[in-house]
């Protein structure tokens, strides 16, 4: 058996030689001067040597209780080149799984294929927020506290609403690591409520009726193109969100019935959602059906070609070109327009306004989600507001009045079915 001296001691020699030990364990002294670590031993009538480490970082009593447990594993049935090899591809596919290897990863199967701007919204987030200061880690080596200081950076910079979508988008790509067996936990999860307060967000938009007006009217003289003079009509009458408005298809028109059957897909709840369409609607879409229905699956096609829906930021560029900047009414602010005029002019019930808005409500009898819940009654509404925004394009042709006035004693309901229904003519 060997001494702590003779191992310390042990003198370089122009060719390689072994100090034996116990168990078959064998200091080498290599020509180099270095020295190893190292055990013969038989598994399944095979001969074999195993690298135990390197002297003086393996001393001689560590050595020999690694000897030990490698010939405990070999009673067992474990071969020790099989699990070195196994332990060597594991660190190698830890090292491969990185933070900026997995979020790409995830980015290509769960955000790729969907819209334009949400894909490239997420990406300029990765890019700019996530793989600067976290790309490089292991996804098994990331902590809470190292995703909380990137937060914190965000944070200081004063865009909250960017420390809550990068915490959320960190959270997705360690829930799906864990989906693919990458790591075994999600750090960022738990920092849920570590984040400042966000502000509520307030899009932009008019309240005043006769500005309202001024605005309808110039969208009807709108020259920029007829896709997006369309879009910007028929989103002040329904007020459906941009996003879900640009991805409208024309097999989601229900000719007879007078109304959009919106899939889930398309709408921000992801639940299924009806549209009615009071009459000015109906002549917006059939327009629109003849400048593209027969060339594109889409109500509102690209310039760019009948293939692509229309962009959000057409809608926006548009208002711009005529006037209204990011602080007067932006796409988005046509539902809030409508929210608050409805229930103020009108004085509308604001469980249907809400319903109409596609906003979750409780169900007092918790029943199964219903997307024509109050139909009648938000067929109705639907009709009144767009009687109202004519009345008040037509006062808005006038000098501003001292005051606007709206009444309608019509009676609404559902418009008149029809036998033969094509596309491009409502019932």
């Amino acid at each position: 058996m060997l001494t702590d001296d003779q191992v310390k001691s042990a003198p370089v020699k122009k060719k390689s030689y072994k100090l034996s030990d116990k168990d078959n364990m064998y200091l080498l002294v290599a020509a180099s001067g270095r020295k190893y670590w190292k055990v013969d031993y038989t598994f399944i009538d095979k001969r074999s040597t195993y690298p135990i480490g390197e002297y003086p970082y393996l001393s001689l009593d560590a050595a020999r209780i690694e000897c030990s447990l490698i010939k405990n594993g070999i009673r067992k049935g474990i071969d020790p080149q099989a699990k070195m090899r196994e332990l060597r591809l594991e660190a190698a596919r830890k090292r491969k799984y990185t933070f900026r290897y997995v979020g790409e990863e995830w980015y290509d199967k769960k955000i790729s294929g969907k819209s334009k701007s949400h894909s490239s919204r997420t990406w300029r987030l990765l890019d700019k927020e996530l793989f600067p200061w976290l790309g490089d880690y292991p996804i098994t080596k990331i902590r809470p506290d190292i995703i909380l200081e990137v937060l914190r950076g965000i944070e200081k910079r004063g865009v909250i609403d960017t420390a809550y979508r990068t915490r959320q988008t960190a959270s997705n790509i360690f829930d799906y690591a864990m989906s693919c067996y990458y790591c075994d936990s999600n750090p960022a999860a738990c920092l849920r409520h570590s984040l400042a307060p966000r502000d509520k967000k307030h899009y932009p938009t008019l309240l005043d009726p006769y500005e309202v007006g001024r605005l309808l009217l110039n969208l009807d003289c709108y020259s920029g193109g007829a896709s997006v003079r369309y879009g910007l009509k028929l989103l002040s009458h329904i007020f459906i969100r941009p996003g879900e408005l640009i991805q409208l298809r024309w097999d989601y028109v229900n000719w007879k019935e007078c109304r959009l059957d919106i899939p889930a897909r398309v709408m921000k709840g992801k639940r299924d959602h009806v549209v009615p369409l009071s009459r000015q609607c109906q002549g917006i879409v059939q327009e629109a059906y003849q400048l593209s229905g027969k060339d594109s699956a889409y109500l509102f096609p690209s310039p760019r070609g009948n293939s692509r829906h229309l962009s959000d930021v057409a809608l926006r560029t548009a208002l711009r070109s005529m006037g209204y900047d990011n602080t007067t009414i932006v796409p988005h602010g046509f539902r809030p327009m409508a929210r608050t005029m409805i229930a103020e002019q009108l004085h509308v019930n604001p469980i249907f306004i809400e319903l109409q808005l596609a906003h979750k409500l409780p169900d007092p009898n918790r029943g199964a989600y219903d997307r024509t819940r109050h139909i009648s009654e938000r067929i109705g509404m639907m009709q009144q507001w767009s009687d109202y925004l004519d009345s008040l394009k037509a006062q808005a042709q006038q000098p501003r009045p001292p005051k606007l006035v709206f009444s309608s004693d019509r009676q609404f309901g559902r418009f008149p079915d029809q036998e033969d229904i094509t596309p491009g003519q409502f019932g």
